[in-house]
């Protein structure tokens, strides 16, 4: 076996390997772990129901709030899309940014609390991609408009009864000027 090879089956396998077995369903807390997770396969894939996070945005003109709508479409899905779908690439990575948004925002309220994060939340990497994200996605769907709102919401299923959920807004962004 090549000493390369033996290196990083000894680096990754064992520490996986006791991780796996003593740790089971316990929550592993930390940054690191999380950023492995990739190297260490879950075969619990539909094991309970979770947040689901959703943006949605609406128009203001003069005042006036719109209605609120998501601003991520659904994905469509046709035999072309088994070998090439871009759109579905991206409602995925932009599914992922909504989620490590919702993380840091969890994150950056603990902080808070404890008196170490000073700053606010717009200052966020991931807030300025996710106004980015709704900006984009308002133009495309209203390139007239001039003034937007979006709104960050997790939609929970009910345990009893899997068809109903409820919607909990997370954070709710100030009026935002659209650029053409």
């Amino acid at each position: 076996m090549p000493p390369l090879l033996l290196y990083f089956t000894l680096l990754l396998g064992v520490p996986g390997l006791l991780a796996f077995f003593k740790i089971g369903k316990a929550q592993v807390p930390g940054k690191t772990i999380h950023l492995l997770r990739a190297f260490f396969p879950s075969w619990r894939f539909f094991e309970d129901f979770g947040e689901v996070p959703a943006l949605q945005i609406r128009m203001v003109i003069s005042g006036e709030f719109g209605p609120w709508e998501q601003a991520l479409p659904k994905t469509r899905r046709s035999p072309t899309t088994l070998l090439l779908h871009a759109q579905g690439n991206f409602l995925l990575a932009a599914g992922s940014l909504l989620q490590q948004f919702l993380s840091d925002l969890e994150d950056h309220q603990d902080l808070q609390a404890r008196g170490l994060a000073n700053g606010e939340i717009s200052e966020l990497v991931t807030y300025q991609l996710v106004q980015d994200l709704a900006l984009d996605q308002f133009r495309r769907s209203h390139p007239k408009a001039r003034h937007c709102q979006f709104k960050l919401c997790t939609l929970i299923q009910d345990e009893e009864n899997p068809l109903l959920s409820r919607v909990d807004d997370v954070l709710l962004s100030p009026v935002l000027a659209v650029n053409s």
